[in-house]
C-alpha cells in the first residue's frame, strides 16, 4: 500500500507541476500571439510606408514631367525657328510623354511603370479619397492634351524636321540670291531690256524677302494663338510666282505680272544674263525642292504642333496643380499611418511591460518552486552519475549525446566535454574506418522500428571493440572498450538509445595471455608431434646447420651496404640461405619450420618488389629473424625435456623392457636417403603426383660435404618435381609410368673428385617456356632473348628470381632454388653441366673437387 500511495503521491505532484507548466504555456502563448500579431501589424504599415514614399516620389516626378513636357513642345518650335535638328527635343518630348502617361495610369489603375531609377517596376493604384479625386481630375484634364501630343509623336520627325531644313537653307541663300536678282535687274538694265522685264526681275528680289518672312510668320503661329492658314498660303503663293519667274528668264512662258495680269517672256540669250541665270538656278534649286516638300505636306504637322502647344500653353498650370495635389494628398496619408504606427508601438510597449509584470510577480514564484523540485531530482540524478562506475549517457536520433552523463565516461572514452558531440565522430578518432561503418549500419538498426531490439543485440560490433587514444608507433595508446545500446521509448517512438560503456581493456589482455599461453602450448606439442618422427641425429644436425644459416643471416643484416645495388646484393644472399632452411625443413616434414622460411620469403619477395631499397626495409627481416631463433631454441629446450624424459623413464622401475626393443631387424636406411625420400614424398603429394626416389653411391660423399650435397640435392628433387615431373594424366598421354622416377648417382673420377648425377624422366627443359618467363620477369629482354644460344638460355634458369611458375606456393615462385644450387656449387669451386631432351628427361652433372684439395684453396 504504501508503494502505491506513494507512486500516486508522485503522479499528484507530476499533474501539479504539469498543471502549473500548463497555465504558463498558454498565458506565453496568448502573449506570444499578441505580440507577433501587433508586430505582423507594424510590419504590414512599415510594407504601407515604402509603397507610399513610392507613390510620393513618383508624383513628385510627375509634377516635373508635366512641366517638362510643355517645355520640349515649346523647344521643338524653337528650334524650327533656328533651323536647327527637331529630332533631340522631339525625341525629349516622346520620353517624358511616355514617362507622364504610364505613371498616370499607374496611378489610376496599376500596372507597369518606370520609377525615377528609370528600372521598371509595378505600381498600385492610389485608394484614398483625396488622391483619388486629384488623378480622376488629373486623367480628365489630360485626355484632350494627350491626344494632341500623340498626334505630333504620331507625325514622322522628319515632317517637323521639313519646316526647320526650310528655314534653315532659305535663311542661307537669301542673300545670295538677293544679289543675283538685283545683279538681273541692273543687267537688264544695262541692256536696256523692256521695262516689265527690269520691274519683274526688281520683284523677284522682294519675293525672296517675302518667303523667309512667311515661314517664321508659320513658327510663330505655331507658339501663338494666330491662324496657320494666312502665312501658309502667302508662302505657296510667293514660292509658285518666284518660280515660274526664274523659269520664264531661263527657259521662256507666261507669268504673272505686277500688275496682276499674265505675260508672255522669251528665254535670256544675253551670255551675261545666262550666267546670273544659271547662278540664280544652283541657289534655288536645293531651296525649292525643301520648300516644296513643306508645301506639299500641307501644314498637318505644323497645325497639330500648334495644337498640342496650345493645350499645354493651357493645361500646364492645371496640370501641375493637380500633381502637387497629389503629392499631398499622398504624404498626409503617409503622415496618418505614420501616427497609427507610433500609436500600435506604444500598445505594444505598454502590454510587453504589463505581460512582464505579471510574469515576475506571479509565474515566478510557481516557477522557483518547480525549479527547486527539479534541482532536487537533478541533484540525486548528479549523485547516481558521478558514482556508477560505468560510462552512461543518452544519444539522440542524429547520434548526438545528451548533457546528461556518468563522470566516468570521460575518462573511458578520453573526451573531456562529450555533451553535445556527435558519438560517430568521437568513434572516428578511436575505432577503424571498417569498424565505424559497421556501427554506423548497427545505430541505424536499433534507431529504426522495424527490427526487434533483441534480434539484433548480439550483431553489436562495438560488443568488444580495439580502440586507439592517439600516438604512433611504439607510443600509441591502444585499450578495449565494450559498449552496449538499449532503445529509450516515449509515446511509443524511439526518442534515444541509452548507451553504457566499460573499459575491458585488463579482461581483454587477460583473455589474450590466456590464449596466447594456450596457442604457444598448442604450437610446443604440435612441435613435438612433428619432430617424434625425424631422427635424433637429422634433428640434430638440421638445427645446427640452421642455426648456422641464421646466423649467417643476421651477420649480412649487419653489414651496412654501400647503395642500392649493395642491398639488391644482400638481400639475394639472405634469400639463398633462407631457401636453403625451408628445404631442409620440407626435407624432415618439419611444417612448422617450412612455414616460418615461407613467411620470411614473402617479406622478402615484398622487398624484392620496392624500386627503391634502403636500409630501413631490412627491419622486417630482423624481427622475423629473432623469432625463428626463438623457435628453434624452444625445439632445443623441448629436445631437452623429452631426453630428460627419455632417461627417466629408462631406468624407472616401471620400465617394461619388452615394449622398448628396437625393430633392428628391419634393414638399415641411410640418413641423407630417408630425409631425400621424405621430402620428395611430402612434396609429390603436395602437387598431386607420384614420384619414386634412387640414390646409389651416398657412401662416396664426404663427411665435409655432407650437408652441402644434401642441401644441392633439395632444391633439384624440390625443382624436379614442381617443373619437370608431369602430372598423372600428362605422363598418361606421353605413355610414361604414372609414377615418376628421380635416379640420384654419386661416384668418384679418377681425380678423386665427386661426380653427382641427377636426372629425372619428366619433360625436361622448354627453351622457349625459359625464354618466355625471363623476359616476363624483366631478366632480359625481347632483343637479348632473340641473340641467346642454348647454353645461355639453359643458364637463364641459375639466375637470381627466375621462375616459371605464375604463383607463389612453398614449393616454387619465387626464383631461389636453382639459384641456390649454383651459389653453393660455386662456393664449392665445383661445375655443374645440364643436358635435357624435351618430353624425355633432365640431368644435372655436378662435379665437386676433392674435399682436401677444396680445404686448401
Amino acid at each position: 500500500m504504501e508503494t502505491t500511495q506513494n507512486n500516486r503521491s508522485d503522479r499528484g505532484g507530476s499533474n501539479k507541476l504539469s498543471g502549473r507548466y500548463r497555465s504558463i504555456i498558454i498565458f506565453i502563448t496568448v502573449f506570444v500571439l499578441l505580440i507577433v500579431g501587433l508586430l505582423s501589424l507594424n510590419f504590414y504599415i512599415s510594407v504601407q510606408f515604402e509603397e507610399d514614399s513610392y507613390q510620393i516620389n513618383m508624383a513628385g516626378r510627375q509634377r516635373m514631367l508635366s512641366q517638362r513636357t510643355a517645355k520640349t513642345l515649346k523647344d521643338v518650335i524653337l528650334t524650327q525657328q533656328k533651323g536647327g535638328d527637331v529630332s533631340l527635343p522631339y525625341n525629349e518630348l516622346q520620353t517624358t510623354f511616355d514617362l507622364f502617361d504610364t505613371t498616370l495610369n499607374g496611378f489610376d489603375v496599376g500596372g507597369p511603370v518606370t520609377d525615377t531609377q528609370l528600372q521598371a517596376n509595378t505600381m498600385n493604384p492610389v485608394s484614398i479619397a483625396p488622391a483619388r479625386e486629384a488623378v480622376n481630375n488629373a486623367k480628365a484634364l489630360w485626355q484632350e492634351y494627350r491626344t494632341s501630343v500623340v498626334q505630333v509623336l504620331q507625325s514622322d520627325v522628319a515632317s517637323l524636321q521639313i519646316l526647320s531644313d526650310s528655314i534653315k537653307q532659305l535663311n542661307e541663300v537669301n542673300e545670295p540670291l538677293l544679289n543675283t536678282m538685283n545683279d538681273l535687274t541692273q543687267a537688264l538694265e544695262r541692256n536696256a531690256q523692256d521695262a516689265t522685264l527690269v520691274n519683274i526681275a526688281g520683284r523677284q528680289r522682294m519675293l525672296s524677302q517675302k518667303m523667309t518672312k512667311h515661314l517664321q510668320e508659320i513658327v510663330a503661329a505655331q507658339s501663338g494663338l494666330s491662324s496657320l492658314e494666312t502665312p501658309f498660303n502667302n508662302l505657296v503663293s510667293t514660292i509658285t510666282v518666284f518660280n515660274d519667274t526664274l523659269n520664264a528668264f531661263d527657259q521662256g512662258g507666261t507669268v504673272l505680272n505686277t500688275d496682276g495680269t499674265t505675260i508672255q517672256v522669251d528665254a535670256l540669250q544675253d551670255p551675261e544674263l545666262r550666267l546670273i541665270i544659271e547662278e540664280a538656278n544652283d541657289l534655288w534649286s536645293g531651296t525649292y525642292t525643301n520648300l516644296q516638300m513643306f508645301v506639299d505636306g500641307g501644314d498637318t504637322p505644323s497645325q497639330k504642333l500648334k495644337q498640342a502647344n496650345a493645350l499645354a500653353e493651357t493645361n500646364n498650370l492645371q496640370l501641375l496643380k493637380l500633381m502637387n495635389d497629389l503629392t499631398l494628398a499622398l504624404e498626409q496619408d503617409s503622415s496618418s499611418r505614420s501616427d497609427l504606427l507610433r500609436m500600435i508601438q506604444l500598445i505594444g510597449i505598454i502590454f510587453a511591460l504589463v505581460m512582464f509584470g505579471v510574469i515576475v510577480f506571479y509565474f515566478i514564484r510557481q516557477l522557483s518552486t518547480a525549479e527547486s523540485q527539479l534541482i532536487t531530482a537533478k541533484g540525486e540524478t548528479d549523485r547516481i552519475l558521478e558514482t556508477v562506475r560505468d560510462g552512461l549517457f543518452l544519444m539522440n536520433p542524429d547520434h548526438t549525446i545528451g548533457n546528461q552523463y556518468s563522470d566516468s565516461l570521460t575518462d573511458i572514452i578520453n573526451v573531456k566535454q562529450p555533451a553535445g558531440k556527435n558519438f560517430l565522430s568521437i568513434l572516428r578518432k578511436i575505432v577503424p574506418e571498417k569498424t565505424l561503418k559497421t556501427a554506423e549500419d548497427y545505430l541505424g538498426l536499433l534507431l529504426g522500428d522495424r527490427v526487434n531490439e533483441e534480434l539484433v543485440k548480439d550483431l553489436n560490433p562495438l560488443d568488444q571493440v580495439e580502440v586507439y587514444f592517439g600516438g604512433e608507433g611504439i607510443d600509441k595508446s591502444v585499450g578495449h572498450l565494450g559498449f552496449s545500446f538499449n532503445r529509450v521509448v516515449a509515446n511509443e517512438k524511439i526518442s534515444h538509445l541509452l548507451v553504457q560503456v566499460n573499459d575491458i581493456t585488463e579482461k581483454v589482455i587477460l583473455e589474450r595471455e590466456l590464449q596466447e599461453s594456450q596457442e604457444k602450448a598448442q604450437a610446443q606439442f604440435d612441435l613435438m608431434l612433428q619432430v617424434l618422427h625425424v631422427e635424433p641425429d637429422q634433428l640434430t644436425q638440421y638445427l645446427a646447420g640452421t642455426e648456422k644459416s641464421l646466423r649467417e643471416i643476421n651477420d649480412i643484416l649487419q653489414e651496412r651496404s654501400p647503395g642500392e645495388a649493395g642491398n639488391r646484393e644482400k638481400l639475394d644472399n639472405i634469400f639463398r640461405l633462407m631457401h636453403r632452411i625451408k628445404g631442409d625443413a620440407a626435407a624432415l616434414s618439419l611444417e612448422a619450420f617450412e612455414q616460418k622460411a615461407h613467411d620470411f620469403e614473402t617479406i622478402m619477395d615484398t622487398m624484392r618488389e620496392k624500386n627503391q631499397l634502403s636500409g630501413k626495409d631490412f627491419l622486417p627481416l630482423a624481427i622475423s629473424l629473432d623469432d625463428f631463433l626463438s623457435q628453434i631454441e624452444s625445439l632445443r629446450t623441448l629436445i631437452l625435456k623429452l631426453g630428460e624424459l627419455q632417461h627417466s623413464v629408462k631406468y624407472s622401475d616401471i620400465q617394461a623392457p619388452e615394449k622398448l626393443e628396437s625393430t633392428l631387424e628391419d634393414p638399415p636406411t641411410s640418413m641423407l636417403y630417408s630425409k631425400l625420400n621424405d621430402l620428395s614424398q611430402k612434396v609429390a603429394q603436395d602437387e598431386n603426383k607420384e614420384v619414386q626416389l634412387i640414390i646409389q653411391g651416398e657412401e662416396n660423399i664426404p663427411e665435409g660435404y655432407q650437408q652441402e650435397v644434401s642441401d644441392i640435392l633439395t632444391q633439384l628433387i624440390r625443382n624436379s618435381i614442381v617443373h619437370g615431373i608431369e602430372s598423372e594424366n600428362e605422363r598418361q598421354i606421353r605413355k610414361k609410368p604414372e609414377e615418376g622416377l628421380i635416379r640420384i648417382n654419386i661416384t668418384k673420377n679418377v681425380g678423386n673428385e665427386i661426380v653427382i648425377q641427377f636426372q629425372d624422366d619428366g619433360r625436361g627443359l622448354s627453351k622457349e617456356k625459359i625464354v618466355h618467363a625471363a623476359v616476363n620477369k624483366g631478366l632480359i629482354n625481347t632483343e637479348q632473348a632473340a641473340k641467346l644460344t642454348n647454353k645461355h638460355i639453359i643458364g637463364l634458369i641459375f639466375k637470381s628470381g627466375f621462375s616459371t611458375s605464375s604463383e607463389v606456393d612453398k614449393n616454387s615462385g619465387r626464383g631461389v632454388g636453382m639459384d641456390v644450387v649454383a651459389s653453393q656449387i660455386r662456393e664449392l669451386h665445383g661445375n655443374l653441366n645440364v643436358k635435357t631432351s624435351d618430353g624425355e628427361f633432365c640431368q644435372f652433372i655436378i662435379t665437386l673437387p676433392e674435399i682436401k684439395a677444396y680445404e686448401h684453396v
